[in-house]
């Protein structure tokens, strides 16, 4: 979940903004409104009403298992990636293509040698909040959305309405003396 440490630092959904983009709309300042709105999250799923699926209620099958498949092929290397690419390297230069393939079946080869890392130029041009979204996805963290978009789209409709609701004007006219 997004820190809220850096919810108070940054400006991420129009909740934050209170009535300040309304009354900039309302008052006519377009340059407050142009820089509330160039403020705001660019990411659509930062925003509070965007839910991640609910997860469903049935079982999850294995499709592996079912149909009798081999185990999925790891995307990076692990420690051990290097000594049976060496084994396998090694049954390929005696000629021995049946024992390789036997053992890349047993143990597949990653997809990927090494994890890919970011240039440090484009680190520091990326936004704290992007920069806290790619540091919980290297750690296999999943990002929890705001909890208010837990709450059904007619709960927020009512929270707006209650946000903007105004007394009513009294108009009084004043005779002249």
């Amino acid at each position: 979940m997004i820190s809220h440490t850096l919810r108070d630092q940054l400006l991420i959904d129009e909740l934050q903004l209170g009535q300040s983009l309304n009354q900039a709309v309302h008052d006519g300042r377009r340059g407050d409104f142009g820089l509330l709105l160039s403020m705001l999250s660019p990411d659509v799923e930062d925003q509070p009403w965007v839910a991640d699926a609910l997860p469903s209620a049935t079982e999850a099958t294995d499709w592996r298992r079912r149909f009798e498949l081999p185990r999925a092929r790891p995307l990076q290397a692990d420690a051990l990636s290097a000594e049976r690419a060496v084994a396998i390297t090694a049954s390929v230069q005696h000629g021995d293509l049946t024992t390789a393939r036997l053992l890349d079946c047993l143990e597949p080869e990653p997809l990927l040698r090494q994890q890919y890392a970011l240039d440090p130029l484009v680190w520091e041009n990326m936004s704290p909040l992007i920069q806290q979204k790619y540091q919980l996805a290297r750690e296999g963290a999943t990002v929890a959305r705001d909890p208010l978009a837990q709450l059904p789209p007619a709960a927020m409709l009512d929270t707006i309405s209650a946000a903007v609701a105004q007394p009513d004007l009294v108009v009084r006219y004043f005779a002249a003396a």
